[in-house]
C-alpha cells in the first residue's frame, strides 16, 4: 500500500515537472541532500545520482528501489520548487520584454495596459493592425516593417539569456546561504539528552539557549562538521569524568546552559581539567605535609598554613581548622564547622 502511494505521488510530480523543465540548463544540489544520500548504501546512491538530473531536465522518474523512492520524495520537493521559481522568472522577463516593445512601438496601447484597461494579450492583438509610432527621425514606411512578428522575435531573443542569468543568480544565492549556514540547534540538545541521561535534560531550545549556542560555535570551529565534532568530544569528556558525573562533595554536574555559558567553561572540559587523572594529580600537587612543634605532622591543602599561634588555618588566620581534617581541595572550598567538612563555594 505504501509503495502504491509513493508511486502515485512520484508520477504526479513527474507530470508536473515535465511542464516546467524546458530550457533548464543547471540545478542546485543542496547540502541537505548530501547529508541524506551519504548515509545510504552505494547502490541506492547510484540510483539517486541518475534520478535527480533525469527528473530535473526531462521530468522522468526511473524505476527506483523502495529506499531510493523514499529519499527521492524529499529531494523532489526541492527540485519542483526551484523549477517553479525558474518558470516564474522566465514568465516575468517575457512580460517585461513584451511591455518594452509595446512602450517603444505602441505607447498608447502600453499606457492602457499599465492603467489596467487592456491586458497585454489584447494590446498585442490590437497592435497587429496598427502602424508603429515613430520615435526617431526614420520614415514611417520604414518603421511600418516592425511588425508584431519582429516583436515576437525580439522577445525570443530576450528569453535566450534567461537560463544564464538564472545560473548567475543561483550562484549568488548559494554564496549568501553559505555565509549564513543554518545552525542545527536540535543536534546539540538531542546529543546532550541522549548521551547524558543522568544530567539535567534540555526540554526546550529557548531564544536564550540558541543565542548561547550561536556564541560558542565560532570557538568550536569554522565548519558545521568541526563544531559538531567538538561538541561530541565534550560529551565524551563529561561521560569519562567522575567529577562531572556528580562524584564530588556537592554532587554537582554541569548542565547544558553551563557548558555554553562561556568560552572558559567548555574549554575547561575540553582541555582535561576535569579528567580523572587531572583531578587526582591536582589534589596531590596541592597537598603539603608539614611537621608540627609537638613532633606530629599534618597535610595541608590549597591556601592552608600553620599560624604562628600554632593552629591550622587559611586566609586571615581567624578560622581554625581541625588538625585531622583532610587537605583543602581547591581555593573555592571553605571549612564548614557545623558539619566538619569542606564545602564547595561556587562553580569552578
Amino acid at each position: 500500500m505504501m509503495g502504491e502511494v509513493l508511486n502515485e505521488a512520484l508520477a504526479w510530480g513527474s507530470s508536473r515537472q515535465a511542464q516546467t523543465n524546458v530550457g533548464k540548463r543547471a540545478f542546485v544540489y543542496y547540502r541537505e541532500w548530501h547529508e541524506v544520500i551519504k548515509s545510504l548504501p552505494g547502490d541506492v546512491r547510484l540510483e539517486l545520482a541518475d534520478a535527480i538530473p533525469l527528473y530535473t531536465f526531462e521530468g522522468i522518474i526511473p524505476e527506483l528501489s523502495p529506499t531510493a523512492r523514499i529519499a527521492f520524495m524529499f529531494i523532489r520537493g526541492d527540485i519542483d520548487r526551484d523549477s517553479e521559481k525558474y518558470v516564474r522568472k522566465v514568465e516575468d522577463r517575457s512580460i517585461a520584454g513584451r511591455m518594452g516593445n509595446l512602450k517603444r512601438y505602441y505607447p498608447d496601447l502600453y499606457d492602457k495596459v499599465k492603467s489596467g484597461n487592456l491586458t497585454i494579450e489584447e494590446a498585442e492583438s490590437m497592435s497587429k493592425g496598427s502602424t508603429p509610432k515613430s520615435q526617431t527621425s526614420q520614415p514611417i514606411a520604414k518603421l511600418a516593417n516592425a511588425t508584431f512578428e519582429s516583436q515576437i522575435s525580439q522577445t525570443i531573443a530576450n528569453l535566450a539569456t534567461v537560463a544564464d542569468k538564472d545560473k548567475e543568480e543561483d550562484k549568488e544565492e548559494d554564496k549568501e546561504e553559505d555565509k549564513e549556514e543554518r545552525i542545527d540547534f536540535a543536534f546539540f540538545s538531542s546529543v546532550w539528552n541522549l548521551e547524558l541521561p543522568d544530567h539535567t535534560k534540555v526540554s526546550a531550545l529557548t531564544d536564550k539557549r540558541k543565542k548561547a549556542i550561536k556564541a560558542r560555535l565560532p570557538e568550536f570551529g569554522k565548519t558545521k562538521d568541526e563544531q559538531q565534532a567538538i561538541f561530541q568530544a565534550l560529551i565524551e569528556k563529561i561521560k569519562a569524568s567522575p567529577f562531572l558525573c556528580g562524584e564530588n562533595d556537592r554532587g554537582w554536574k554541569p548542565d547544558f546552559d553551563w557548558v555554553f555559558k562561556s568560552a572558559d567553561n567548555w574549554r575547561k572540559i575540553f582541555e582535561g581539567k576535569f579528567d580523572k587523572k587531572a583531578q587526582q594529580s591536582a589534589t596531590a600537587s596541592t597537598a603539603n605535609t608539614v611537621t608540627l612543634p609537638n613532633g606530629g605532622s599534618v597535610t595541608l591543602g590549597v591556601g592552608e598554613y600553620i599560624h604562628q599561634r600554632g593552629h591550622r588555618t587559611l586566609g586571615s588566620g581567624v578560622n581554625e581548622i581541625p588538625m585531622d581534617a583532610p587537605p583543602r581541595p581547591t581555593a573555592q572550598h571553605y571549612w564548614d564547622r557545623v558539619n566538619n567538612v569542606w564545602q564547595f563555594n561556587g562553580l569552578m
